[in-house]
């Protein structure tokens, strides 16, 4: 993750707009987040690649495409090079809060389970290190969560801001390029 300067705002409205619509609930807060991250991470695939052929028919996002989970967006993303492997995994960690919260019986932030994953989550994103003062003030687990969601949606937002599509073609250079048998390329 870019380092979290003083000059890093959280959006205002996203942190109010979060707390009202889930209220206490514990459950309603992951699975929004969870949402929410997904869909950015979708965005920042969307921005970058080119469009489908047709609108109506995306093979790539369309239901049980390739691309069609949070997680498999997410490694699509880092393979890109959109976003670093620390934010993979903190990602991956929202995502597995989020399912935790979708579909078991019980769900709360003080869980055992939970409160490891809040753990690695504030590891993965360096907070101690970065925001060691909002760290302190948000001191449970449900704060903490909330706290990573704020920044790594925040974070989102500044690398979609930085993205153009690409215009890359591979296969125009392919007479400079020779290909053994195991796939991999030798420049000639």
């Amino acid at each position: 993750m870019v380092p979290i300067s003083e000059t890093t705002t959280i959006n205002p409205e996203l942190y109010q707009g979060l707390l009202s619509e889930v209220g206490a609930s514990d459950r309603a807060l992951a699975v929004l987040a969870g949402a929410m991250l997904d869909d950015r991470v979708k965005s920042l695939l969307l921005r970058y690649l080119l469009p489908p052929l047709k609108a109506t028919d995306d093979k790539l996002f369309g239901r049980s495409g390739p691309l069609d989970s949070f997680a498999s967006r997410t490694e699509l993303a880092r393979r890109l090079h959109l976003i670093e492997g620390d934010d993979a995994r903190a990602l991956d960690i929202i995502r597995t809060i989020r399912n935790g919260a979708a579909h078991e019986t019980t769900f709360s932030f003080s869980m055992n389970s939970m409160t490891d994953y809040v753990a690695n989550l504030v590891k993965a994103l360096k907070l101690k290190e970065q925001v060691p003062e909002m760290l302190a003030m948000n001191e449970s687990p449900k704060q903490r969560f909330l706290l990573s969601f704020l920044i790594m949606s925040t974070h989102l937002d500044l690398e979609l801001t930085k993205i153009t599509r690409t215009t890359q073609r591979p296969w125009a250079t392919a007479k400079s390029v020779k290909w053994n048998p195991k796939g991999d390329h030798i420049d000639a």
